[in-house]
């Protein structure tokens, strides 16, 4: 999502020549500058948009889950996810997506299911003081135990295996000549969560 901002000249103040062939120059290469940032992939979409979640960066988030779902939010929407459900996320998950392992499958022309296959996902104080670390790999977890201090590591029981798909799983689509995040954004504070 962007905003498009226009260049507004008041009649008698043209520009010189230079700024015009300046501004010309923006507006022929820009597109192809700025189309190099954008993902290509399935997989560079979801680094985005966990990268967005690390950072509480909300341009970069909204940015990366596809327009149409963007779209489709309202004041509530916007205030509930910008406001509360990012920044939680953002306190209470550390991806670090550039140490993640993601891979992509196809399902059809225009749509990917795209899934992390290894690399450590933190839940951020997720008992008690303590950080738990989910391999996802070896679908292990390791924490600190409040009353020995120990630290262990457990095989995923049915519960981490459902917190780690809700973490690794995602659904991209292409859309305009990029990918994006094919993330619900609607009914705020409803059941989905980041």
């Amino acid at each position: 999502m962007g905003v498009m901002s226009r260049a507004v000249f008041r009649k008698g103040a043209g520009p010189s020549r230079a700024a015009a062939a300046g501004f010309l120059v923006l507006v022929i290469f820009m597109p192809f500058v700025a189309a190099g940032c954008q993902p290509d992939t399935p997989e560079g979409a979801v680094r985005n948009f966990m990268e967005a979640i690390d950072t509480d960066n909300w341009n970069e988030f909204v940015g990366s889950i596809l327009p149409n779902n963007v779209r489709k939010m309202t004041n509530e929407d916007v205030i509930y996810w910008r406001d509360t459900a990012l920044k939680e996320a953002s306190q209470s998950v550390q991806f670090n997506q550039s140490k993640l392992k993601i891979k992509s499958s196809p399902e059809g022309k225009d749509k990917a299911n795209v899934t992390v296959t290894d690399g450590t996902i933190v839940l951020v104080k997720a008992l008690g003081d303590s950080d738990v670390r989910l391999n996802i790999g070896k679908k292990t977890y390791t924490f600190k135990d409040p009353e020995t201090n120990e630290v262990k590591t457990e095989k995923f029981t049915e519960r981490e295996e459902q917190i780690a798909q809700g973490l690794t799983d995602y659904k991209a689509e292409f859309f305009k000549s990029r990918w994006y995040v094919d993330f619900s954004l609607e009914g705020a504070g409803t059941e989905q969560q980041l």
